[in-house]
């Protein structure tokens, strides 16, 4: 992974110009083989500075510079320097710039964005799942914590479930506090009650634990084949790169795919972030270590966070398999931090990936207290795709039936399953959202890192291999790599960063139609849509 600085902008200018740091994302826990102790941006108007930031985040590598006084004959570059713990320091400098406006179409949706910035959960519009817990999360208005604390509105209730412990969230950006103490779920409801009723408190939900939320894969056809496991015991993994249907239009089986390996001679993924949000990840096995950035790991299934990763980002070794972006930067999130270390992290043109679902396999965004965080790392300009989940539902229906919360429009977007075999939706995926505009496979056909029913040579977990990881949980994985080439395409060919609805739009435009019949969106086409993004930037540039 080449160590360098990007620059890039909007198609349509809005005096942001960003710049990104590439290539360090195996330094960027500060704590390698050096520690770093700052990295400073600066950006150049024609050789003259214009501005400067000094980042001392962990895990973001880049910036955005606002307000850039633009003449139309003016050139942009940036320069970085990491100085590190020792006195050392590294030097890098982005290309040139320079700006016109390209017309890039946006996607629209049939639900207008929410402006709703109040909730509280109540008896009429939460209905509890038997197979969650829970606790009361709230945000504060500005100075809202000063008068919660000199008001003590609680200290009524208190008498009845004893003593309520504030707890901080660990996100800079806002005033989120929890309640976390185990309490019954009607005490819990009381509560947001009582805090309906404050002018400084924005929201109170209840929301699940991480624990709750739900990684299940769907239960197979036992007919389905299960490919066996591999009987070599070598110290050289096999190259199971040729398994990866889904990286060809059409695989030598005749499996549908996404077109990735055409697309590969011209990005591979280099100059994309991708931040992904899923269980545990065995971050030692051989097709990933040293190649992501661990922002938080847990415990639990391991197994799936470590397939998802290797879908997008298992590097390219010849061993193995090959991530769809198997160069682009990758973070992993683990989803017992819920959604704050991303809304803090996050840097516009980011894609983030969410895969996970709810504990009644409706999408993650179906809770207040997540979709509210999406939203605000949207507005941030983050790029969201979640899993749409495996609950063989129609969502639409689900929210007309008032079975499932709707909050609005949050700007992600949702990613159903299909079936490799014709496009069609795969049986229990959900569908039928006006979030979900894409989908891939979900049939137990998807080659990757993890589980081990391919490969396993010994009880490590770092060299185990599936060819049967399946649902919403793979399909996310897949589009958001197709989503990650484009964007890192069109930052290194045309300097321009991809907002979602553009990128979206691209890939619907331009993707395989078999599964629009289910309301399930389109499957990517990877080559299709650079040579669309091409198309468009070509026609822009020969009017301007």
């Amino acid at each position: 992974m080449k160590k360098e600085l990007a620059i890039s902008r909007h198609a349509k200018f809005d005096n942001t110009i960003h710049l990104r740091l590439l290539g360090y994302l195996g330094l960027v826990s500060w704590g390698s083989t050096k520690h770093i102790k700052s990295i400073e941006y600066t950006l150049y108007s024609n050789d003259i500075p214009s501005g400067s930031e000094v980042q001392e985040r962990i895990f973001t590598t880049g910036c955005s510079f606002t307000q850039v006084k633009h003449e139309p004959k003016n050139q942009y570059h940036g320069k970085v320097v990491i100085s590190y713990q020792d006195g050392t320091t590294e030097e890098h400098v982005s290309k040139k710039i320079s700006i016109t406006d390209i017309e890039i179409p946006s996607i629209s949706t049939s639900s207008n964005p929410s402006a709703r910035v109040k909730y509280f959960s109540t008896k009429e519009n939460f209905r509890p799942s038997p197979d969650c817990s829970y606790y009361i999360e709230i945000q504060f208005e500005t100075d809202g914590l000063e008068r919660f604390r000199k008001d003590d509105p609680l200290r009524a209730i208190q008498d009845k479930v004893g003593h309520l412990e504030l707890t901080k969230n660990p996100v800079r950006r806002q005033d989120l506090y929890s309640i976390t103490q185990t309490i019954e779920i009607a005490d819990m409801l009381s509560i947001t009650q009582i805090l309906s009723k404050l002018d400084y408190v924005r929201y109170a939900a209840l929301t699940p634990t991480p624990h709750s939320l739900n990684a299940k894969s769907p239960d197979f056809d036992n007919t389905t084949e299960k490919l066996p496991v591999t009987e070599l015991n070598s110290d050289q993994t096999p190259d199971f790169t040729d398994r990866q249907g889904y990286l060809d239009a059409i695989s030598a089986t005749g499996q549908l795919g996404m077109n990735v390996r055409e697309a590969w001679r011209q990005s591979v993924g280099s100059h994309a972030t991708v931040r992904h949000l899923d269980f545990g990840v065995y971050e030692d096995h051989e097709d990933l270590k040293g190649h992501i950035t661990i922002a938080t790991n847990g415990k639990s299934n391991k197994e799936h966070g470590t397939a998802s990763t290797g879908v997008i980002a298992a590097m390219d070794n010849g061993v193995g398999i090959k991530g769809v972006a198997h160069d682009c930067n990758f973070i992993y999130y683990d989803k017992g931090t819920t959604m704050e270390p991303i809304l803090d992290d996050v840097l516009p043109g980011d894609i983030v990936s969410l895969d996970i679902q709810t504990a009644d396999a409706y999408p993650i965004i179906a809770y207040w207290s997540w979709w509210s965080k999406i939203k605000a790392v949207v507005e941030r300009g983050g790029i969201v795709f979640m899993a749409a989940g495996n609950g063989l539902s129609d969502l639409a229906w689900l929210i007309e039936k008032n079975l499932m919360e709707d909050f609005g429009d949050s700007g992600a977007f949702l990613v159903a399953a299909c079936q490799d075999s014709d496009g069609r939706i795969q049986g229990y995926s959900n569908y039928n959202h006006y979030g979900l505009l894409v989908n891939s496979w979900g049939s137990p056909r998807v080659v990757t890192t993890g589980y081990g029913d391919l490969f396993s040579p010994d009880s490590s977990h770092t060299r185990d291999y599936t060819a049967r990881f399946a649902g919403t949980s793979s399909a996310l994985p897949l589009v958001v790599g197709v989503a990650a080439l484009l964007q890192s395409y069109s930052i290194e060919q045309f300097d321009l960063c991809l907002t979602a609805k553009e990128l979206v739009a691209i890939l619907a435009k331009t993707g395989y139609t078999e599964g629009s019949q289910d309301k399930i969106g389109h499957r990517p086409n990877a080559e299709a849509a650079f040579a669309y993004l091409y198309e468009l930037v070509s026609a822009s540039s020969a009017i301007n």
